[in-house]
């Protein structure tokens, strides 16, 4: 694959040269976007996970990237007729902003159904809005139309080499910041955004491993692997509204070719990554966004000896257009999240106790999973030690956990700290883990009084060294 990969490469409709023709000509204009990390999420996952956050691109979205390279790359002759294009969401907005720093109109064809937020943006912008029924024939027929009536240059939302290489400036930024990234994942729709990633990554680096990850609601372009050729659907199901579109003849080849395995995943996992990369990473991404984190957190996915060895995965977050009224209902959907977890009222006594220094010298807490309450599994006694409190803590299964600490200042004064432990090994269940890290802050504003908190995958991240050095 590998081989067939670097040796084939100058056959699609963009190659290494032109991404970094793209580089160079939108990059005046483009943010270059962090790539972030989290030991908590590298700890749920069981890999290190390094998130390029294209929800931070002008635009909301990675959409902008191709859409200022296609308008940038117009003749002047071209661009004074504008651009048209198609799109319900985030390249209509890019190709608006785009159209806008060139100083030349934007036609843009929205269907009804298109996110308000978005919609939003392309106005915001200054694009044109034509409005199209919400379906990919109204839009192409309404796009004809406005491209008969303006004599207007049609930019196609990826099905397009001027996109495709835009798209592609990701991952020279990616692998720039982060070059010993072995596997990069990365939401599929219409295909332009992998296809750049994967033509610039695998130019760069051809062992470096490109994933897709696709709503199991809109699995055309997972279809199309298995089959060889262009699958389509004859509707998608899905709350990811950015994955809807099918592969084009531009970006199929390179989806064929150059992506390593296609990993599809449902609505719950995509909406439970949404709610993970808001309450953990601090950042809000669309559904469509978070597809990346749910993959990489999938059975499918971690099931999988094929990809034992990605240890180190590069995650695209695409975009971050979302309407709030959907993102708190998504993050709030489920009854039974972790969010909603209760406090069994013990908890709360036992800790007043523990401060009080009345009876104990540790707590552990665990989560009952069925009944959605943390409730008090184990009570130290004051006498019991640190190595007794270490011991109780399950080999494979997360706890939280506090300790009251004593020590002796260098100033030789007594002293007591309390800690707060989420201890999660690595060889806990995923969901186990998820169900923790994003209880934990909530948990711990209910125990009013801790003093420090640590974090353990491994009994030598809270051996007692650190817990003094941590204490001082």
């Amino acid at each position: 694959m590998e081989a067939k990969a670097q040796a084939s490469i100058n056959n699609y409709a963009a190659d290494i040269s032109s991404i970094k023709a793209a580089e160079e000509r939108i990059s005046p204009y483009v943010h270059k976007t962090p790539a972030l990390s989290s030991e908590t999420l590298n700890s749920i996952a069981g890999r290190k996970l390094y998130f390029k956050c294209e929800c931070f691109q002008k635009g909301g979205a990675f959409k902008f990237r191709g859409a200022c390279n296609a308008v940038f790359s117009l003749t002047d002759d071209e661009a004074a007729k504008g651009v048209v294009t198609h799109s319900s969401g985030n390249h209509a907005a890019a190709l608006s902003l785009a159209a806008k720093l060139r100083g030349i109109p934007a036609h843009i064809v929205i269907p009804k159904n298109a996110p308000k937020c978005k919609v939003e943006n392309v106005m915001r912008y200054g694009g044109q809005i034509i409005w199209s029924e919400a379906n990919v024939q109204s839009r192409e027929e309404v796009a004809a139309k406005v491209l008969q009536d303006t004599s207007a240059v049609l930019i196609h939302p990826y099905n397009d080499g001027r996109i495709i290489s835009g798209q592609g400036t990701i991952s020279l930024e990616l692998l720039e910041q982060v070059p010993h990234i072995d596997t990069i994942i990365v939401p599929v729709s219409g295909g332009g955004l992998i296809s750049g990633v994967a033509l610039a990554a695998k130019s760069i680096n051809p062992a470096i491993r490109i994933l897709a990850a696709e709503p199991k609601g809109a699995d055309d372009a997972a279809r199309s692997k298995a089959a060889g050729s262009i699958v389509t659907l004859p509707e998608t199901k899905t709350i990811a509204d950015g994955l809807r579109a099918f592969l084009g003849n531009l970006t199929w080849p390179v989806v064929r070719d150059l992506v390593d395995d296609i990993i599809t995943v449902d609505d719950q996992e995509i909406v439970e990554a949404m709610r993970l990369c808001y309450e953990i990473l601090k950042v809000a991404v669309e559904p469509s966004g978070a597809i990346g984190l749910a993959a990489v957190l999938s059975n499918s996915f971690r099931n999988n000896p094929a990809w034992n060895d990605c240890k180190n995965v590069g995650i695209i977050l695409s975009g971050g257009n979302v309407d709030l009224d959907v993102l708190w209902e998504s993050i709030n959907k489920r009854t039974n999240s972790a969010s909603g977890m209760s406090v069994h009222d013990e908890c709360k006594l036992r800790f007043l106790d523990l401060k009080a220094k009345r009876n104990y010298r540790f707590i552990i807490f665990k989560i009952e999973e069925k009944i959605q309450q943390v409730v008090v599994e184990k009570l130290g006694q004051p006498e019991e030690s640190y190595d007794d409190f270490s011991s109780s803590l399950p080999d494979d299964e997360c706890r939280y956990a506090v300790y009251d600490f004593d020590f002796t200042t260098d100033e030789n004064c007594q002293k007591s700290k309390i800690f707060f432990i989420a201890w999660s090994p690595d060889t806990s269940r995923v969901r186990s883990k998820m169900v923790y890290a994003s209880s934990k802050d909530r948990f711990k504003r209910e125990l009013d009084g801790t003093q420090v908190e640590l974090q353990a995958t491994e009994p030598s991240e809270m051996s007692i060294d650190i817990v003094k050095s941590r204490a001082m």
